[in-house]
């Protein structure tokens, strides 16, 4: 970052340029035409779905939806999330119930 002009700060902290309102304005206008053209990609899926293929609409409101968040400075993927199978759910639902009994 610093051979693009960037400040040693900045290029510790590259997270710090997202904050910047020069970047923002930058920004934004981005963000709200792919927020736009995933929107118009998710109400045209049921009527293309003979004509287009299922599976392009999928994945181009896929992409929009990853390059929203990134640009809008948010999480891209959910580590935080668990997926438990459904047996392990209610083994662990059936644990808690019958805690106080």
């Amino acid at each position: 970052m610093r051979k693009h002009g960037y400040s040693q700060g900045y290029s510790d902290s590259p997270n710090r340029i997202k904050n910047r309102k020069d970047y923002q304005e930058e920004v934004q206008p981005v963000i709200d035409r792919l927020m736009a053209e995933r929107d118009r990609a998710i109400k045209l899926m049921a009527s293309k779905i003979d004509k287009a293929k299922y599976k392009d609409l999928v994945d181009a409101t896929d992409k929009m939806i990853k390059n929203i968040e990134l640009l809008s400075g948010r999480p891209t993927n959910r580590d935080d999330v668990k997926i438990y199978d459904e047996n392990q759910s209610k083994l662990i639902a059936d644990r808690i119930i019958n805690r106080g009994k």
